[in-house]
This record gives structure tokens, C-alpha cells and sequence, in this order.
């Protein structure tokens, strides 16, 4: 699943959300469109799962004090924006999709 999702990932940084094709994927996985069917049940929950990847929060900085709340948000929100720069689709995307494991841990 890991491959698939860093695959569907740098598909989305090269081509963008319109260019995401499950056969394009499948190519680039070197494995056939309908074969890709038995790990995702379709082109939605790529999206899903890419979105969430690219959105992991990778914790509050060493220096950020445990008790400072507003420190640590804002640490999340530089963080997100980040995430959002060097994957622009991914703001497309945000506000149509579920909530993934990686959001939720925040």
C-alpha cells in the first residue's frame, strides 16, 4: 500500500488531481489498472490515502514547550501550509475528503 500512495503521490506532484488515471497509476506501479483494484477500491480512496500521507503532522519541534498550546498550533498550521506548498493539489482536494488516520492523530 505504501508503494501505491507514494506513487499516486508523485503522480499528483507531476500531473495534478486531473491527471491521476488509475490506468496511469497502474502503469507507473508496472502492474495492470484492474490489479491495483485489489489493494484500493478506486480512484477516491487514492486521493484519501495520498492526501493523508502528505498531511502527516511530524510532531512539535524539540524546542516548543508541551504547555504553550499556541506554539504547537501554530507549529501544526506552518506545517499543513508546508505540506500544501510542496503538494499544491493537495488544497484542492482538502475540502472534499474524509478525515484520514494521520488529520485525526492531531
Amino acid at each position: 500500500m505504501e508503494r501505491i500512495v507514494a506513487t499516486a503521490v508523485d503522480l499528483l506532484d507531476a500531473e495534478g488531481v486531473d491527471g491521476l488515471k488509475m490506468r496511469r497509476l497502474a502503469d507507473r506501479l508496472g502492474a495492470g489498472a484492474m490489479s491495483l483494484y485489489w489493494h484500493v477500491d478506486n480512484k477516491e480512496e487514492v486521493f484519501d490515502l495520498a492526501l493523508d500521507s502528505v498531511l502527516a503532522y511530524r510532531g512539535p519541534p524539540d524546542i516548543v514547550d508541551s504547555r504553550d498550546w499556541r506554539g504547537e498550533i501554530v507549529h501544526l498550521l506552518e506545517d499543513w501550509r508546508a505540506s500544501m506548498l510542496r503538494h499544491p493539489w493537495s488544497a484542492s482536494l482538502l475540502p472534499r475528503r474524509a478525515l484520514g488516520p494521520n488529520i485525526l492523530s492531531r
